[in-house]
């Protein structure tokens, strides 16, 4: 029995499915949360197993995620958002005499206290009972200074994931509702997994551990009624979707499909505010929640492309991953490093010696000819040697300072070597 017996866990897969994201504090989040939900089963199955049970963890390349808007994944992002901002209503807002107001006293506060960061900042300063500056040190009241910054901040920052329909919220949020929906459709159609993404059962329960960030697209993404964007999800924060099988005789349900849903948002039941579900009913028919999210919850196909041309640094380091998974890619980047080397030994050797490097051509006694790497002159050789074979003043020039005086004083161990004939085959 899946879902049954003496060695059912439903911590383990296939009746769990764990995803998060590789952030530490998201990692902790869903940990805390599977040791309450099943803290009891996994320290009973320790100690009768002889073993700590594992619970599989599913996560992602961080860079590449989708528990966010990814603008790395989706340049697209970047496009969609710059209209909002450039929107009417929204200039109009950035304009207002609290706008004005508020940049004013931001400014005062110091330069490194950017709206992108209003949020984050006072809220982790306050919940760590740390001081805060004396005049946004009254966050008791809606009208204090400090809930002002942050009501501001909430609504510039989610006014992109409202705007056009939840444009943007949408396009972003595609391929985490794609996942959602992996573990959702083999439920209400009563098949296996497998014809989703070859997984097998669908599991009873599939937690996503995601941020602030997540939740709020999502919301965004399920219609305009659902939520307003104009409160910040509180840490801790859960959004549940519930599949209910409904009893083909139950009275309640007479006529109802078999299968219902229910979004519950920080306890609250917001199914209600979904469009075409029942405004008196928590539960709403699951065809209408597939109908809602199946235009937009995909992986591939997605409208991604930017019309910002992103000739910048950051694409071509782009460019050069996309090189490297390639076999031929990979040796052209090999030989440039060897070229780069070849040039940086290059200029090491001219920037230490004050010149190029030479070599030439010496004819040997019996035809052909040998290497001279040292010094050429257009006078004679003897000019950068003493009587005994040491280097004069014009080849001391040429060497390195920090054997100057080692070489007016005694032999140094890294000067020049005697002048010696060059006889067959030999090569100074």
């Amino acid at each position: 029995n899946a879902y049954g017996g003496a060695d059912y866990a439903p911590y383990e897969e296939p009746h769990l499915y764990y995803r998060a994201d590789d952030e530490q504090r998201t990692l902790m989040s869903g940990q805390v949360l599977l040791r309450g939900l099943f803290g009891p089963e996994i320290a009973t199955d320790a100690k009768r197993r002889g073993v700590d049970p594992v619970i599989v963890l599913h996560t992602a390349d961080y860079k590449y995620d989708v528990l966010g808007s990814n603008w790395v994944d989706c340049p697209r992002l970047e496009d969609l958002e710059n209209v909002a901002t450039s929107s009417d209503a929204y200039q109009q807002f950035n304009i207002s005499a609290e706008a004005r107001e508020l940049y004013s006293i931001a400014a005062k506060l110091g330069k490194d206290f950017d709206r992108e960061d209003w949020i984050d900042c006072l809220m982790t300063t306050m919940c760590t009972d740390r001081p805060l500056p004396d005049k946004l040190n009254d966050y008791s009241g809606k009208s204090s200074v400090f809930q002002r910054f942050v009501d501001f901040a909430t609504y510039a920052s989610n006014y992109k994931l409202k705007h056009n329909g939840a444009a943007y919220a949408k396009l972003g949020m595609g391929p985490l509702w794609h996942e959602i929906m992996a573990n959702i459709r083999p439920v209400v159609v009563e098949k296996d997994r497998a014809a989703e993404d070859g997984g097998g059962v669908p599991p009873k329960l599939a937690l996503f551990s995601g941020h602030d960030s997540t939740l709020q697209p999502l919301l965004a993404s399920l219609g305009e009624n659902v939520w307003d964007g104009r409160l910040w999800s509180p840490y801790a924060s859960s959004l549940l979707i519930e599949i209910h099988k409904i009893s083909g005789d139950d009275p309640a349900f007479k006529g109802a499909k078999k299968y219902m849903f229910r979004v519950i948002y920080n306890g609250e039941a917001v199914t209600s505010r979904m469009d075409n579900c029942p405004n008196d009913s928590d539960l709403c028919d699951v065809k209408i929640l597939i109908d809602l999210v199946t235009p937009f919850a995909k992986i591939v196909d997605r409208d991604c492309k930017s019309s910002i041309d992103k000739d910048d640094a950051y694409s071509s380091v782009l460019a050069t991953e996309e090189l490297l998974t390639t076999p031929g890619g990979i040796l052209i980047f090999g030989s440039m490093m060897i070229l780069c080397g070849c040039l940086g030994s290059l200029g090491t050797f001219v920037y230490l010696t004050g010149r190029l490097p030479m070599c030439c051509f010496t004819k040997k006694s019996g035809g052909g000819a040998s290497l001279d790497f040292r010094q050429q002159s257009s006078n004679d050789e003897e000019e950068h040697y003493n009587s005994n074979g040491h280097p004069n003043g014009n080849a001391l020039s040429r060497l390195p300072a920090t054997v100057y005086d080692k070489a007016e004083t005694s032999s140094p161990t890294n000067a020049m070597p005697p002048k010696q004939d060059i006889e067959d085959n030999e090569i100074i």
